[in-house]
């Protein structure tokens, strides 16, 4: 584990973590194709914003 959890929940009530690792291990995909590093995004003049 890499310590990068993905964390979900339902209207159950319940909450599940995944490790993201494993599951893309899992999915036979390349480790870093997942990367998830936070980046900047640009802002696009006159666009809607959602509350």
């Amino acid at each position: 584990m890499d310590g990068k959890l993905l964390v979900t929940g339902c209207d159950s009530s319940y909450i599940y973590t995944w490790d993201d690792s494993a599951i893309i291990k899992e999915a036979g995909l390349l480790l870093d194709i997942a990367d998830a590093t936070p980046r900047s995004v640009p802002k696009i003049k006159d666009a809607c914003q959602i509350p």
